[in-house]
């Protein structure tokens, strides 16, 4: 299960306020919703996979967005943070990720199924996810190459 901290403005999942996300034990999934709009996501990561959905496009909405942050960094290869498009939807997450290292990463105009943290992801890495009621538009940062992908 995870633990939910509160800083401040931060409160729970599906609440009013933002989110942090510490997950401490176990894989966990989290289901988004259209009332999770506008909320900004403090991801903090352990040993296991956090695996976070989507809702729907037509059930976001235009106008619905995220933002995901990194606080800390998933210690090993198995420790993966996933941001998925709701089984519902066909793959409808576009975008670019910029590298401060490198030239990036985007979707290339192809729409994608996820966004994948993994374990190079550094402290402030993040994604800000826009929905227009049919696709989701990503734009992220990252510090190291591949540590924020597309899949």
């Amino acid at each position: 299960m995870p633990l939910l901290k509160k800083l401040g403005r931060v409160s729970q999942l599906n609440g009013t306020a933002d989110i942090l996300i510490n997950e401490d034990s176990d894989p966990v999934n989290y289901y988004l919703q259209r009332g999770d709009s506008g909320k900004v996501l403090f991801i903090e990561q352990d040993d296991d996979q956090i695996e976070i959905y989507l809702p729907t496009a037509s059930d976001a909405g235009a106008g619905w967005h995220m933002n995901f942050i990194i606080t800390a960094v998933p210690p090993s290869s198995a420790a993966m943070i996933q941001i998925h498009k709701n089984t519902n939807d066909s793959n409808n997450i576009h975008g670019v990720i910029n590298v401060w290292d490198d030239d990036g990463n985007a979707s290339d105009g192809t729409a994608k199924d996820d966004i994948s943290f993994d374990n190079t992801t550094k402290i402030g890495d993040r994604v800000e996810i826009f929905c227009d009621g049919t696709k989701f538009y990503c734009y992220g940062d990252a510090a190291t190459v591949g540590a924020v992908e597309f899949g």
